[in-house]
């Protein structure tokens, strides 16, 4: 078992430090000292936070090629899945196939550890076409990080799966924190939360979508993903991708820091209540 160095996240700091000041973030806020690393165990990476309040293990094991292969363990209790079937949609054939598609062939081409990240190599083969995907995985504060692209214009979206394994998990929903009609969902387990999400400040597509509280509940999902709509010329854009997987005790460390823009009626806005009113079709009525 290889031994890797760590660093150090701080309080009441976005858990990733190299941000410019003109490029926003949404990486969650740590309130306690934590000290990261990474060791290799076999074919597999060990992604570590240990801090006072728990020790979270995000594993990495590049078989499958989908979200699959990231597992978590809490204080060395049984693992989980946390984004099952989850993974990269491709367009291949003239069709598009889910992330753990058995037609769309998966193959590994390398895996190396460069700094602070493990680079993760892959393509994807249906008949005689190809795209190639580069995964980028590095631990900061409680969350793993797994920045992706590539794909060569066939990738079609990424979806964020569903938690399996989970002892007695309930969802929770943050009122002020939706994509549209539906919310991203956070997991309470065991006496920790988890969260799961696409950084916006850091994605080429073109729409996020999250899932309706009846797939939520039924499939356990957090969050859902997003899609690459085909532009006017048939092209989309390049696949790039941040997805955020965050654990911890503390119900607060797990949200998103949300970029508010100053509007100069802070006190103003302060005194109103926020309500979202879905969008109902011409034929319907609705009254608040």
């Amino acid at each position: 078992m290889e031994h890797l160095p760590g660093v150090m996240a701080t309080p009441n700091e976005p858990s990733l430090q190299p941000n410019p000041a003109n490029h926003p973030t949404m990486y969650p806020t740590v309130n306690e000292e934590i000290e990261t690393s990474i060791r290799k165990d076999g074919i597999s990476y060990v992604f570590e936070s240990r801090s006072v309040s728990a020790v979270l293990n995000f594993v990495y094991t590049p078989i499958d090629g989908t979200f699959a292969d990231v597992e978590l363990e809490i204080n060395n209790n049984e693992p989980i899945l946390p984004a099952e079937d989850g993974g990269i949609s491709v367009e291949m054939g003239g069709s598009i196939w889910p992330a753990d598609s058995e037609e769309v062939e998966r193959h590994f081409v390398s895996c190396d550890l460069v700094g602070d990240t493990v680079e993760a190599r892959w393509q994807w083969k249906l008949g005689e076409e190809q795209a190639n995907f580069l995964y980028r995985l590095r631990i900061t504060g409680k969350t793993l990080v797994v920045e992706i692209e590539g794909g060569n214009g066939k990738g079609t979206g990424l979806k964020l799966g569903q938690v399996s394994g989970a002892v007695h998990p309930q969802l929770i929903t943050v009122p002020y924190l939706n994509l549209g009609e539906n919310y991203p969902h956070i997991l309470c387990s065991s006496g920790y939360f988890l969260s799961s999400f696409i950084d916006w400040h850091h994605s080429g597509s073109t729409a996020l979508q999250a899932p309706t509280t009846e797939e939520a509940q039924r499939l356990l999902q957090l969050n859902g993903g997003c899609s690459y709509a085909s532009q006017a010329d048939g092209k989309r854009n390049g696949f790039q991708e941040r997805w955020m997987l965050t654990a911890s005790t503390q119900f607060d460390e797990v949200l998103p820091t949300l970029s508010i823009p100053r509007t100069g009626q802070t006190d103003t806005l302060a005194e109103y209540t926020w309500y979202n009113i879905p969008h109902i079709k011409a034929s319907e009525e609705s009254y608040v």
